[in-house]
């Protein structure tokens, strides 16, 4: 499946020595609740190496003054660990200002529900990927 990540310059990809780090994250320093949540998700998932992405290209919020990588990958079904949804994942976060309506919100399902209409464990959590 087709993919897109948002990296910072420094955060290549291709080092076969790459580890990640959600302290390192703009989130990290903006939303309180990030580290927890990226502690939980980690172990629910039984690893912290994580990759968010998108499943469509451009869906990326681009904040004033940044300039991330985008990279365009191709990643096996089996390899998606999961599907997330970013409303709810904003909800964990705490952040308020995010909302959408209860008609995105079904469509998200929806989409996320034909992209992995064998697996519902995929499918729950909304049409975005890691």
């Amino acid at each position: 499946m087709r993919l897109w990540t948002y990296q910072w310059p420094d955060f290549r990809l291709t080092d076969c020595n790459l580890k990640v780090d959600f302290n390192k994250s703009r989130y990290a320093k903006t939303f309180p609740k990030y580290k927890d949540a990226c502690k939980r998700l980690s172990d629910l998932l039984g690893t912290d190496q994580i990759i968010w992405c998108y499943t469509r290209q451009n869906e990326y919020i681009y904040l004033p003054g940044e300039a991330p990588m985008e990279w365009e990958l191709e990643i096996p079904e089996d390899q998606i660990l999961a599907y997330i949804c970013s409303y709810t994942w904003n909800k964990i976060l705490g952040v308020k200002r995010f909302t959408v309506s209860e008609n995105i919100r079904h469509q998200w399902l929806m989409q996320s529900l034909e992209q992995a209409p064998n697996d519902p464990k995929k499918a729950e959590t909304g049409h975005r990927k890691l």
